[in-house]
């Protein structure tokens, strides 16, 4: 008898797989960091049937993640946002949408639900809520089965040369090292211009993507040599270091963190040695422009 029935309990649950209708899954970047914010998009595949609403509850299994930002996708496009809100400060994503009118969607392939920010410092899974959520048919409104494929991360501190602009830290201990102003693997070419994830060498580079604390994207780029002659060429003419940015090592036209020719008056201060040094300076400047062109 006990038999028949871990038999029929079997079968109901194969039942239930089987019948599923639509599969949501959540797709993260390959590696996360500790207490950084990552991206979770939230996909749906409804595997050929139309939907007209969807709501997700999207949370951990163990509480231990934090998500935040939730931005529409492709799916039910120009249908009724309901809800897209944080629950529980953050421990719970509440998103629903649809229906409006005669707007559906349907899918053979996984589609882009919605896209959220999520942050933790611990192993963790990525779920749904065990009850509320739904997959609404279109046109009755009638629930549909749905299958959910849960997403485990594993945070790692972060290290200079992966990629992610966070803390650099020679014990890889992750909050203790400094903070990045660029990361050696996003540099042009091969780590020029990013020495050692401490700064950014804007003598000869220039940042052409986002260096912001978190970005998966910086980059650098060689200066063109006109840049480069202009802007030694104002820094000269104007009484600057160069470069003018943030730069922590020896800066050019500089001694001792001060500009070594200045204007007071809008006059050069100073006698023959510092018109000297002015024109072997624009000298030097013009033989390293034409040198590089």
């Amino acid at each position: 008898m006990k038999k028949t029935i871990n038999f029929l309990i079997l079968l109901l649950c194969f039942a239930f797989v089987a019948n599923a209708v639509a599969d949501i899954r959540f797709v993260t970047p390959d590696l996360i960091i500790k207490d950084l914010p990552f991206p979770v998009s939230v996909e749906i595949n409804s595997n050929g049937e139309q939907v007209a609403r969807t709501q997700v509850y999207v949370t951990s299994a163990e509480n231990n993640l934090y998500y935040s930002g939730g931005s529409q996708g492709e799916w039910l496009t120009g249908s009724t946002l309901n809800n897209n809100i944080d629950k529980e400060s953050g421990l719970i994503w509440w998103y629903n949408i649809g229906p409006k009118g005669s707007i559906s969607s349907q899918s053979s392939n996984f589609v882009r639900l919605l896209t959220l920010s999520a942050r933790g410092s611990s192993d963790a899974i990525i779920k749904l809520t065990d009850a509320d959520n739904l997959v609404a048919k279109y046109p009755s409104g009638e629930s549909i089965l749905y299958n959910v494929i849960d997403k485990s991360i594993v945070p790692q501190f972060s290290t200079c040369g992966d990629g992610i602009v966070d803390y650099f830290d020679p014990n890889q201990t992750g909050r203790e090292g400094e903070h990045e102003a660029c990361d050696n693997s996003t540099s042009y070419p091969s780590g020029a211009g990013c020495i050692e994830c401490r700064y950014i060498d804007y003598k000869s580079y220039k940042v052409t993507g986002d260096c912001s604390y978190g970005s998966r994207s910086c980059s650098l780029t060689l200066k063109e040599p006109i840049d480069i002659l202009r802007g030694r060429i104002s820094a000269l003419m104007n009484g600057q270091c160069y470069p003018s940015e943030s730069f922590p090592l020896e800066k050019d036209y500089c001694n001792n963190g001060q500009p070594v020719i200045s204007y007071p008056g809008g006059k050069l201060n100073g006698g023959i040695s510092e018109r000297i040094y002015l024109v072997a300076q624009i000298s030097a400047a013009l033989q390293e422009y034409f040198s590089k062109i």
